[in-house]
């Protein structure tokens, strides 16, 4: 299992929507690709070279001049990280990250002989935008990259053109999310694009922080002994984070009251921190039947004891500190507690990592934890603030922007996303050894699930255990027996509407 989970490691840096192929799959399938490593203590893994360097894959397109011609490209950013701002930016800052951007733009422009006509939109006006345009024949847009909670819901509203025989397009190519962009889909669809020419798709992978110090104090053992351990050999769980956390409280500000100013083990929201509990500890709220029809498998066992671990965590571990479910704590108050020690843990995205550049203790990467050890692999879901790419049905020059596309995505798998990942992430945030090995494991297992992405489209299902938290309960039966009928009828008519267009 040793050499397996080598080669693993060895394809996640490779190509990461290869590893993608693990999203999909049949009834009771996770989601996650095969990352529990059976060893008994942290080592060095050693990856082999793979048969071809990244930067030296060809695409698979001719030579081509489409003669000037200029494709009108509308994205928004969402509320996270660095990836999102980038992906089309029209200066060189001289940030690594950002040049390799800027230079993939004008390799683009300069191979096909196009130009991009670049237009940031308002975030939250989007969908609303593209559904007046396009409905009224405008062709204000060629290429529409937003995020995939914005846009996601108008899937069936007609208004995208299905890319899944396009001309240029190659989905044999190691660039393309292949298996969570059918993921999205029902039937032999594909609306939206997702892969390398996305860096969002990595930086809004979950992992969790701890602070090394504060880890050693609570442990009384070396990290690497303890906790890296523990995530190598598949043993950590939810439990375990649990028991931890409860040894981190301190009456910090010596007021009496445990509050805000004290030490805690970590700092929760009912929102994405639990979204995220919920998909990486391996609980799936749908599954595909025999003709990868989508249906709801949320009321079982293993989603009934997630709903009352995480409570537990919550509600009645000393440690966990409940935050408003804001932006603000995610980005401030959280990090906040945890720079300076005052939080042993944090819940975050490879984002996340942004915050601590100037932080002077050092700090690790770890995934987020099982259910328990009797789930085979560690999951990191991939945010709903994701960036995906559209083309508006209203398009006029398909050939020009599919051969774009094309392009923009293979040219980032060559030359942006190493640079991100092995630089801006791996090397600029990551402070030993073990954590970038960790940090190629979490790559290795993305996952989403229909109902999470779709959730808007569902009666709001796909975060019904946020509502669960909300209420403040552990009874999942009795919230699923009530939430469970409109979701299901939801799903049946999202199934038609998918059906209808053929």
């Amino acid at each position: 299992m040793k050499k397996a989970v080598a080669i693993l490691l060895a394809l996640s840096i490779l190509s990461f929507p290869l590893i993608l192929a693990s999203c999909g799959g049949d009834g009771g399938d996770t989601g996650v690709s095969d990352t529990a490593a059976e060893t008994s203590a942290v080592e060095t893994i050693e990856t082999e070279p793979a048969e071809t360097a990244r930067e030296d894959t060809k695409d698979s397109l001719p030579e081509l001049d489409f003669d000037g011609a200029k494709l009108k490209v509308t994205y928004t950013d969402s509320h996270g990280g660095d990836a999102d701002a980038i992906n089309w930016t029209t200066e060189d800052t001289g940030d690594i990250v950002v040049t390799a951007q800027y230079e993939r733009i004008r390799s683009v422009e300069e191979r096909l002989n196009i130009s991009f006509e670049i237009k940031k939109d308002v975030f939250n006006k989007m969908a609303a935008s593209i559904r007046e345009n396009v409905l009224a024949g405008n062709d204000a847009y060629d290429i529409i990259d937003s995020t995939q909670s914005a846009l996601a819901p108008l899937v069936t509203e007609s208004l995208f053109v299905d890319l899944i025989d396009a001309k240029y397009l190659d989905w044999e190519q190691p660039w393309w999310a292949n298996a969570y962009m059918d993921e999205m889909m029902i039937g032999n669809h594909r609306f939206f694009l997702l892969g390398d020419i996305s860096l969002s798709m990595l930086s809004y992978m979950s992992c969790m922080y701890f602070n090394k110090d504060q880890f050693e104090k609570i442990s009384g053992s070396e990290t690497d002994e303890v906790l890296y351990g523990k995530v190598l050999d598949g043993a950590w769980t939810i439990d375990e984070l649990s028991g931890y956390v409860k040894k981190c409280y301190a009456d910090l500000n010596g007021d009496g009251t445990r509050d805000e100013g004290d030490q805690y083990g970590v700092g929760v929201v009912t929102a994405s921190t639990t979204d995220h509990m919920v998909f990486d500890s391996g609980i799936r709220l749908t599954s595909r039947d025999k003709d990868g029809i989508p249906y709801i498998s949320a009321n079982n066992e293993k989603t009934v004891s997630f709903s009352e671990k995480l409570y537990s965590l919550f509600y009645e571990n000393e440690g966990a500190f409940l935050y408003p479910a804001t932006q603000d704590s995610l980005r401030i108050k959280i990090p906040a507690k945890f720079i300076p020690g005052e939080m042993t843990f944090m819940f975050g995205y490879f984002y996340s990592a942004v915050f601590f550049r100037d932080m002077e203790t050092d700090y690790g990467i770890i995934p987020y934890p099982k259910l328990d050890e009797t789930i085979e692999n560690y999951g990191a879901l991939v945010h709903n603030s994701v960036c995906m790419l559209m083309v508006p049905v209203t398009c006029g020059q398909l050939d020009t922007v599919c051969a774009a596309l094309e392009a923009s995505c293979a040219e980032n798998y060559r030359t942006v996303t190493p640079v991100y990942y092995e630089v801006a992430l791996k090397t600029k945030y990551i402070r030993d050894d073990i954590s970038g090995q960790i940090v190629d494991m979490i790559h290795a297992s993305p996952t989403t699930d229909l109902a999470y992405v779709y959730s808007s489209s569902l009666n709001n299902f796909g975060t019904v255990m946020r509502t669960l938290m909300e209420k403040k309960t552990k009874d999942f039966a009795s919230l699923y027996a009530s939430a469970s009928p409109a979701a299901e009828e939801k799903l049946a008519l999202f199934i038609e509407a998918f059906k209808a267009m053929g």
